[in-house]
């Protein structure tokens, strides 16, 4: 688990570069069109196309609720087939498991699920967890990454973002501070403020300030 999602895309390619090199997961790649949360802009979500590459064996990740699959966000999963056409996937574990299969070019809210978001792993439970611990992560983040384990969970940190031990603590244990107005008013309200027909934009700016 990283905290950004540039973390998680290099983590993804160095889990699978180790991957291939052990066996683990087929050496052909395919490589498709998926979609990815872009964050907010003015309240409106965004939407990424990017492109992925996955392999027979490669762990995946399902990042939309889907009632026909019978998958929600967060869902992950491992592949047992794959082709240009079709991803044959099975999740679950035990007698819980099952295998689901799509059309990657029409179902595009998968991704490589080797590493995820802190985000996207709330309310998931595995038997060992590995977190890397960033400057932006503050207490609940810290505390859902060290709390997805059953058996074992290790955090690693560089020594560029905490030269001394004593900033692990100081960092991740600090509370969330609301740091800009836009954190205090709901984002619809945001953007039809900004959507003003006032010339001035420090005159909007200040509307917004003051909700």
């Amino acid at each position: 688990m990283a905290h950004s999602n540039k973390d998680v895309v290099s983590l993804n390619e160095k889990a699978r570069a180790l991957k291939k090199s052990s066996g683990d997961i087929g050496e052909r790649d395919f490589v498709f069109t998926i979609e990815r949360n872009g964050g907010e802009e003015l309240g409106e979500q965004k939407i990424e196309e990017v492109d992925r590459s996955f392999s027979l064996g490669d762990q995946i990740l399902f990042t939309k609720n889907d009632k026909g699959l019978g998958i929600q966000n967060g869902t992950l999963g491992r592949i047992t087939k794959i082709s240009p056409s079709t991803i044959h996937a099975v999740i679950g574990k035990g007698e819980k498991a099952r295998e689901v299969s799509f059309a990657p070019n029409l179902y595009k809210n998968f991704d490589n699920g080797w590493a995820v978001t802190l985000h996207k792993n709330q309310g998931v439970t595995v038997d060992r967890a590995f977190l890397l611990g960033s400057y932006e992560q503050y207490k609940n983040l810290a505390y859902v990454g060290m709390t997805r384990h059953s058996k074992d969970v290790c955090l690693y940190t560089s020594d560029f973002d905490f030269w001394k031990r004593e900033k692990v603590y100081e960092r991740m244990g600090r509370s969330q501070d609301k740091l800009s107005s836009l954190d205090y008013i709901k984002p619809e309200d945001a953007y039809s403020l900004l959507k003003s027909k006032s010339r001035d934009m420090g005159d909007t700016l200040k509307k917004v300030g003051q909700n």
